[in-house]
């Protein structure tokens, strides 16, 4: 018979002492925290082999077809869940930043103005000598996968100006096809050696 004054095991009736707060002897809670990882785990796996075979389906990505999928744009193999490479999903109008004026990395301020380069604070400033008006960044263009905002614009003769330090060929392939889409439209780029001619620098 059992001692009511004792405490027993409720798996295997093995006489525990009173602190024990489980009602289970160490072998049986050791047993049954076995048992419950095992089927945690298992339950984990399954888990995951499921979401793997969702994305084996394609249902998120139009363009699969078998293996990895393909970025809908360039064609390059990435996640299950992306429609896009993380290039592709950046730049051109997918970009957060489309159509919207280039943010400052150096940020030179003259007047009310905040300038990226050295050189464009000075051909300002030569501009105000002259005495000519100008705007700073007045509008951007809309290139098809891209925008382009021209550095100055000058209302007097209807032309916009480009301060070049460097001329890159992203840079060059950006002017060419706003030369090709708007060819009505007035631009002269000027250089470092444009700059000192004009006593600018």
């Amino acid at each position: 018979m059992k001692d009511i004054n004792k405490r027993y095991c409720i798996d295997c009736n093995k006489e525990i002492t009173k602190g024990s707060k489980l009602g289970r002897c160490k072998s049986c809670e050791n047993k049954r925290r076995f048992k419950f990882n095992i089927m945690s785990n298992n339950w984990r796996k399954g888990k995951k082999n499921r979401k793997h075979s969702e994305r084996m389906k394609g249902i998120k990505n139009p363009n699969y077809t078998h293996g990895k999928p393909k970025c809908i744009d360039c064609g390059k193999e990435i996640d299950y869940y992306a429609k896009r490479c993380s290039h592709c999903a950046k730049t051109g109008k997918n970009s957060p930043n489309f159509g919207k004026i280039p943010k400052h990395l150096k940020r030179i301020k003259y007047k009310e103005f905040l300038m990226r380069s050295s050189y464009e604070v000075a051909y300002a400033n030569y501009l105000d000598q002259k005495g000519i008006k100008w705007g700073y960044e007045p509008k951007t263009f809309d290139l098809g996968n891209t925008t382009y905002t021209p550095d100055f614009y000058l209302p007097k003769t209807d032309t916009y100006i480009e301060i070049k330090g460097w001329f890159r060929d992203r840079d060059k392939l950006k002017m060419k096809l706003f030369m090709l889409k708007y060819p009505k439209e007035k631009i002269h780029i000027l250089f470092k050696n444009d700059l000192i001619n004009l006593g600018v620098i």
